[in-house]
């Protein structure tokens, strides 16, 4: 088994890239009470777009991730706006079937465009080694770049007017509304900064693993997990909840198996629903 300080390490980094993922996804139910099945999807596209522009203009992950997150955001508002938009108010089977449509379509638009056929990009390959923990370069930088950018999101909802329009949106849309703010702007924007996000994890993920057009349902799946565990509509929760999901899969593959590895977050999850049904730090969804 590996040393302690090298699992530790290992789930933190980990964590550090779900989080990205879960913090969007959380983001976007807590203002618009939508289940997106196709966030997962876009994390892959921002993957894709990280590779071809690496593969065909030379550029580095780290100079596509803002372009990135850049056309994910446009994508995802538009989407918002046109599609999703739809489903705001209704019961949330409306919005899992939409999105889980809309995820059927990018997949497999997806594996037409790219084939399936496994990517990566070859990024800082080279292993730095500090107190026993030997890692490569590019999951040193991926996990000091989610940090950023999750602190970053942290920062635009607190200290920024259209941040805070989000928040109230996601506490009382009508209150929201009668103190005079745009809550289907504050919705697109909501949504747009999660495709974003996402879109940021699947850089990082590009240069720390492979990428293919399906890896959108298993990051989901994870995702999911993570979002539950913290509670629904909690940014904080989601943050949390995937560093701790990351850990679990560090410590429990090493400890155990990498076949009963990936059970251990449902186990937790399924105990938390046991005696906090709201997760960790969610509210009821039939208190909303």
């Amino acid at each position: 088994m590996d040393h302690p300080l090298q699992l530790l390490a290992n789930g933190l980094v980990v964590g550090a890239i779900y989080s990205l993922v879960a913090v969007g996804l959380s983001l976007v139910f807590g203002v618009m009470r939508v289940i997106n099945i196709a966030h997962g999807d876009f994390a892959m596209l921002g993957a894709y777009v990280a590779f071809f522009a690496w593969d065909w203009l030379g550029l580095s992950p780290l100079v596509s991730l803002l372009p990135a997150m850049a056309i994910l955001f446009l994508f995802g508002a538009g989407l918002q706006r046109l599609v999703i938009e739809r489903v705001v108010g209704r019961p949330l089977l409306a919005s899992l079937m939409l999105t889980f449509g809309l995820s059927l379509i990018i997949w497999n638009s997806s594996q037409v465009a790219f084939t399936t056929k496994l990517r990566g990009i070859s990024y800082l390959t080279e292993p730095v080694t500090f107190l026993g923990v030997t890692m490569s370069q590019s999951y040193i930088v991926g996990f000091v770049l989610a940090l950023i950018l999750t602190g970053a999101l942290f920062a635009f909802l607190k200290f920024t007017a259209p941040g805070k329009a989000i928040r109230a949106t996601s506490q009382n849309q009508d209150v929201a509304l009668a103190c005079g703010i745009d809550v289907r702007r504050a919705r697109t924007l909501a949504f747009g900064i999660g495709a974003a996000l996402a879109a940021a994890a699947g850089t990082l993920i590009s240069m720390t693993g492979f990428i293919y057009p399906y890896m959108g349902f298993e990051y989901l799946a994870k995702t999911f997990t993570i979002v539950v565990l913290g509670g629904l509509g909690s940014v904080a929760g989601a943050l949390v909840a995937a560093f701790a999901y990351g850990l679990l899969e560090s410590f429990g593959t090493a400890m155990l198996s990498p076949r009963i590895a990936p059970a251990l977050p449902f186990v937790l999850l399924i105990a938390i629903m046991i005696f906090r049904p709201s997760g960790l730090f969610g509210t009821s969804v039939a208190d909303r």
